[in-house]
């Protein structure tokens, strides 16, 4: 155990919830995930494109008002079994903190009719909407880490809660890009499937771009039990590194994947032997797939590896946090997600966790990537 802890005041997540394109909330994600179902249809766009995409259909389109990144998360601020704001109102303002942020930020919103003013349309505009909305006058932050934001802005609540910089941290993103300016750039790229997103399958060939948020509030694990509150996962260990390698793609060994994983789980000691699942980025491109497949060989595991690319599409900057949602699932309800799409293991040797199975993990390791070489780990227990 790190002296930087105290073994019951490890961050803990005490309410979730998702805008994802299987619905409003943690339950359908959740259900949406045990029946191994995907969201992914493909579309003809304004400019005649037939493209992958997964979108929130639950929420209307309009070409006015807030931006539509604000509106999803928004969406995460509604009650239900797995979100409450009891423990962030029973909180003083000045210990409330926002880390939450957009990958791309409104940018779509400057093409419309009516353009919102700029304050309105920078990446840490969602943070600073929520924080104006729910009265929190701690740190405000926004993580902007491409694919991986949802995982930086957790990792950051992790380091407010541990530090005592907060008490409580609303942590998260959310991103919507589903635009011909995005699909093309991703086409040009060479990343967008013409199939169906297969993660690990010898057929892969690209991914379905999509949109959603993930909101978490993350406390102390003592002032979580001392109020009664609901644990729906701990987070005892996390990090981050950045390859600095290229601009797209991430470099074939792995080894950085592997060094940022051994650092989260050596925070409280967790060994490779111990996890249950390893929810890996697995966005169906070559450059992934062959990066976390090394990285896989490296730790020496016998824990499966997911992917839920061709379950939900790739969400851009909140895939991170709407994936690390569905684990917290997972540790809440029990069960281990499978790997939509892949049927033909292109490494036979590394283990995939093929289809879903009710069974009760009680170790998780996230690990997220993003453009640039950015990387994080997380680690979820019960």
């Amino acid at each position: 155990m790190s002296p930087f802890f105290q073994p019951d005041d490890l961050p803990v997540i005490v309410a979730c919830r998702t805008c994802s394109p299987f619905g409003s909330g943690l339950a359908p994600l959740r259900d949406a995930i045990l029946a191994e179902q995907t969201a992914i249809t493909f579309e003809e766009i304004a400019t005649g494109m037939r493209v992958p995409l997964s979108r929130c259909r639950h929420i209307p389109m309009s070409d006015s008002g807030p931006d539509r990144t604000l509106v999803l998360a928004q969406d995460c601020l509604v009650e239900d079994d797995y979100w409450s704001l009891a423990p962030w109102n029973d909180t003083a303002p000045e210990r409330r903190g926002v880390a939450v942020a957009t990958s791309k930020g409104a940018f779509l919103s400057f093409l419309r009719a009516d353009p919102p003013p700029m304050h309105e349309a920078a990446p840490d505009a969602v943070a600073r909407a929520l924080a104006r909305e729910l009265v929190a006058r701690g740190p405000i932050q926004a993580r902007v880490a491409a694919c991986a934001t949802g995982a930086m802005n957790l990792i950051a609540a992790c380091d407010w809660v541990a530090s005592g910089t907060a008490d409580i941290v609303l942590a998260g993103s959310a991103e919507a890009a589903l635009h011909p300016l995005y699909f093309a750039s991703f086409a040009g790229l060479g990343l967008l499937t013409t199939q169906g997103c297969r993660p690990y399958d010898s057929r892969r060939d690209g991914f379905a771009i999509g949109e959603g948020a993930a909101l978490f509030q993350v406390m102390r694990e003592s002032m979580a039990r001392s109020r009664g509150l609901r644990i729906l996962a701990r987070v005892p260990g996390w990090a981050s590194a950045a390859e600095a390698w290229a601009m797209t793609g991430m470099e074939p060994s792995g080894e950085l994947i592997e060094k940022c994983a051994r650092k989260a789980l050596g925070m409280v000691r967790v060994a490779p032997d111990d996890l249950d699942l390893i929810q890996s980025h697995g966005t169906a491109t070559t450059s992934n797939d062959t990066a976390e497949i090394a990285f896989v060989r490296l730790l020496e595991t016998p824990a499966p590896l997911c992917s839920l690319k061709g379950a939900l599409g790739h969400l851009m900057g909140s895939a991170a946090g709407v994936e690390i949602a569905a684990c917290v699932a997972a540790i809440a309800d029990g069960f281990i997600p499978g790997t939509v799409g892949c049927e033909d293991q292109a490494a036979p040797d590394v283990r995939v966790q093929l289809c879903s199975e009710r069974r009760v993990p009680k170790c998780i390791l996230k690990v997220s990537a993003g453009f640039g070489g950015q990387i994080a780990a997380v680690v979820l227990t019960r």
